[in-house]
């Protein structure tokens, strides 16, 4: 499953709606952030219906970075009730990020 491509509009209004909602922080230079994009891509399916997924290239809408203090990447924000609840900065293996998704529902 593809994680959808976002713009600075699309995570504000995504956000907006209130659902949880996994955002992969990336740029194309970052070596890490493919391999991150690849887990996600095979977490995704096990949380359709009740988390949101999508990717923002910080290289493309860096005002991402600033807006939520993001030092490195990748980066992993989690939302819940339109509220940023997590942020998971670095490469993280499929264990982590489910945990944290169930995490997050229950928030």
């Amino acid at each position: 499953m593809a994680l959808d491509r976002w713009d600075d509009e699309d995570l504000a209004n995504a956000i907006e709606l209130g659902s949880p909602l996994l955002v992969d922080l990336r740029a194309d230079w970052c070596p890490q952030c493919g391999p991150q994009e690849g887990v996600l891509e095979r977490v995704a399916p096990e949380f359709a219906g009740q988390v949101t997924f999508g990717s923002v290239d910080v290289g493309l809408y860096p005002a991402v970075l600033d807006t939520y203090e993001v030092k490195g990447l990748p980066t992993l924000l989690l939302f819940n009730n339109g509220e940023h609840k997590v942020t998971i900065h670095g490469f993280k293996r499929a264990p982590v990020i489910r945990l944290a998704l169930r995490n997050l529902m229950n928030s």
